[in-house]
């Protein structure tokens, strides 16, 4: 709930590295690690939080951190992951040409079939409908979601073609596009109508990745906030056809 424990945490592993028996090699993709995973967690919090700059602001001091050992000092790390968070941290603190300029770079160093383009085009996209960019932005997260469609076919502008996995990533991926196009444009009743379709696509990507799982605290979160958003967007408009029945017997 609070950073208290993350911070005792993170004061051993900064004794540890600081032994004279800490392996570079080998031993650094933990505090690397350490130190990212606790950044992702800062800007989740900062991004929810009414005063979250002082997270995200952290956030950025770990992360570069953890870019400095990687590049200057020879530490183990993942670091197209890292500098992701970075972008996401300066795209949250609206300093977004800086968050531009590294993802560009990431994107410019990316195998063309790594699992995470996906991802971050959806960044990229993010990035530019804060800038007003909408064109630019809608383009994105198209070309994000045609990365996840698993069909030959072409995806469709509107979505409605959309072939799901059997990835809860790709879930929470869907949802994020259709929650940042609602935000951006929600008064836009086309984009209404293309977030309307996220959402059903992302219950049925929902549906398809928890098969044979156990249920747990975070797949509930990401389904609440799918039906969140069909019922909000239902409630705003008559055009979108949606039973509530239905989606009751599918949220049992």
């Amino acid at each position: 709930q609070d950073s208290t424990e993350f911070e005792i945490e993170l004061a051993k592993l900064k004794h540890l590295k600081n032994q004279p028996d800490f392996g570079v090699k080998y031993e650094s993709i933990y505090y690397t690690q350490a130190l990212n995973h606790y950044a992702s967690w800062l800007i989740k919090r900062g991004e929810s939080l009414p005063l979250g700059y002082k997270h995200i602001e952290k956030a950025l001091l770990l992360l570069d951190e953890v870019i400095y050992l990687v590049e200057e000092k020879g530490y183990s790390g993942l670091i197209s992951n890292i500098k992701f968070n970075k972008c996401k941290a300066l795209t949250s603190s609206n300093k977004l040409k800086e968050a531009s300029f590294i993802l560009e770079q990431i994107l410019k160093n990316l195998s063309a079939k790594s699992s995470l383009k996906p991802y971050f085009l959806a960044q990229k996209a993010l990035i530019k409908a804060k800038q007003n960019k909408k064109e630019q932005a809608l383009t994105h997260f198209y070309e994000a979601i045609s990365l996840v469609h698993q069909s030959t076919d072409t995806l469709k502008e509107d979505f409605s073609n959309f072939k799901s996995n059997t990835s809860f990533g790709t879930t929470k991926l869907l949802l994020r596009v259709a929650q940042e196009l609602n935000k951006n444009y929600a008064e836009d009743k086309a984009v209404s109508r293309l977030v309307f379709q996220l959402y059903h696509k992302a219950l049925i990507q929902f549906e398809n990745s928890i098969i044979d799982t156990k249920f747990s605290p975070k797949y509930d979160e990401v389904l609440r906030q799918i039906i969140g958003g069909l019922l909000q967007l239902k409630s705003k408009s008559s055009e979108l056809n949606y039973k509530i029945d239905e989606l009751i017997e599918t949220t049992e």
